[in-house]
């Protein structure tokens, strides 16, 4: 017996690997599945899950009612009717455990009722107890309006049910940054990473419904006046940053210098080169890239491991649905950020010999076309317009 069905979009890496992100249209081979569920059923409730990438509520709902065309087509003709127009309504239990159905009139401001609701689900968590590694729900910051208004049950008083909702709100952050921050995690712990999330995520809230966006602010928040402003933590926040934001990004058409004339050529000296997206430089002075992989090859990401002091000049790049890297010499990295900087190289490498010595000066005259036709080779350049 079937009680309800969820149907929900996917989305599709480049190397075919199909992911159920619940942010695309139906695929077809959903479709065939619903069909045949639906024959082999008999029938049930259907719900269509939408979770990022929103599109508008005409579309989404058109969308959605591609389901009655499927017992339409297999020969049902009692469909669900549509509910019609009644008073705003809600089934609880008494604490009598007497149920019945109460009828309420809309929230005459609906917008404040949802903006107070909003914030008690994203109201954090205390982070007092280190020992035990536990949360507690700050219930004292709960708006009261919404305390109000929510009923107790027989088993449930109503503001713990306000708690599961705050709970679920923050279980959901908390673990998708941890997925995106391992080094972070294994460094600080899952107790003290979650109340540095918590505090970034309190004062830069995402201004976007999509995960993907979570994290957007939090280099900037790494630099200010509180106990996680070390070096060694920027370092490690920024490289897994690098690799929470290249992996999706799209690539562009890679630069092939057979297709230019020799004239084009010469002059790309005298313009900006063109960077494919997800190409990033880092600086460290531990071996941060060596730390990730051990930790990421570990059963528990939170065992801790030890940073190695190890200075090194990296370039992080995209290779399909991979991530690469090539170790730099410090006259390359300095002189690919100048070009990240849209500095023609011409200008680039006048500005970088004011500030190199006579022996990176020699490295650069003589490495130069050997790094160029390197970095070509490898994807680091997308093709000019």
């Amino acid at each position: 017996r079937v009680l309800q069905c969820h149907i929900a979009g996917h989305s599709q890496n480049p190397d075919g690997t199909i992911l159920d992100t619940h942010d695309h249209p139906v695929r077809d081979e959903v479709w065939a599945l619903y069909n045949s569920s639906w024959e082999h059923s008999g029938g049930f409730p259907t719900l269509l899950e939408w979770d990022d990438h929103f599109i508008s509520f005409k579309e989404t709902h058109a969308h959605a009612l591609e389901a009655l065309k499927v017992p339409a087509r297999l020969g049902e003709t009692k469909l669900p009717a549509s509910p019609k127009s009644q008073p705003y309504h809600l089934q609880f239990s008494q604490p009598s455990s007497e149920a019945h159905e109460q009828q309420i009139l809309p929230h005459p401001d609906l917008s404040l009722f949802q903006k107070n609701f909003v914030s008690v689900m994203a109201t954090p968590f205390l982070f007092q107890d280190e020992a035990k590694q536990s949360f507690q729900y700050n219930k004292a910051e709960f708006d009261q309006s919404i305390v109000d208004l929510m009923v107790d049950r027989k088993d449930l008083k109503g503001i713990d049910r306000l708690c599961t909702y705050n709970q679920q709100y923050w279980f959901r952050l908390l673990s998708t940054m941890q997925g995106q921050y391992p080094l972070m995690v294994n460094q600080l712990g899952y107790f003290q990473f979650n109340r540095m999330i918590s505090a970034y995520l309190s004062q830069y809230p995402s201004a976007y419904p999509s995960l993907d966006h979570l994290d957007d602010r939090l280099p900037q928040f790494m630099r200010e006046n509180h106990e996680w402003n070390t070096e060694l933590f920027h370092d490690l926040v920024n490289m897994d940053f690098i690799f929470s934001k290249n992996l999706t990004v799209a690539q562009r058409e890679q630069f092939q210098s057979n297709r230019l004339s020799h004239q084009e050529l010469t002059e790309l000296a005298d313009k900006p080169f063109p960077f494919q997206q997800g190409f990033s430089l880092f600086h460290s002075k531990w071996d941060v890239l060596d730390l990730r992989r051990r930790i990421l090859q570990q059963k528990a990401v939170e065992d801790y491991l030890e940073a190695v002091p190890s200075e090194q000049y990296l370039a992080i790049y995209r290779s399909g649905t991979q991530f690469k890297w090539e170790v730099l010499s410090s006259t390359a990295h300095q002189l690919i950020t100048l070009l990240l900087q849209s500095q023609p190289l011409s200008e680039a490498l006048e500005s970088l010999s004011l500030t190199l010595d006579e022996m990176e000066i020699e490295e650069l005259a003589q490495e130069i076309q050997n790094w160029f036709s390197r970095w070509v080779q490898l994807g680091w350049f997308a093709h000019p317009n």
